[in-house]
């Protein structure tokens, strides 16, 4: 049986959210804890959100955001939001579940 290129696009998101969750000491590694927002200290997109993975190979890369709330809820939804509106913030407790509006 064939593998449709659908199917192996989704195995693909999966191989790569599994790398992110085993890579989580290695994530916690670039955030600057604080009282307030947690602050992601590796690189960054040109509008300020961080950027975790392998940087310079664009599917081996997730927003950092989105690679916190994955990594403390383990799962990855299709909108992941800040409640501080800080771009670099991965505090989990900043971070919430969104919704098209």
């Amino acid at each position: 049986m064939a593998v449709s290129a659908a199917n192996f696009a989704c195995l693909g998101v999966i191989l790569v959210m599994t790398e992110f969750m085993l890579n989580a000491e290695l994530f916690w590694s670039h955030v600057h804890k604080s009282d307030g927002c947690w602050e992601w200290t590796g690189a960054r997109t040109k509008k300020g959100y961080g950027v975790f993975g392998r940087t310079g190979v664009k599917c081996r890369t997730i927003k950092a955001h989105r690679a916190a709330f994955l990594i403390t809820h383990g799962h990855l939804p299709v909108y992941v939001l800040h409640r501080c509106d800080n771009p670099p913030c991965v505090r989990p407790d900043h971070l919430y579940e969104g919704a098209c509006q």
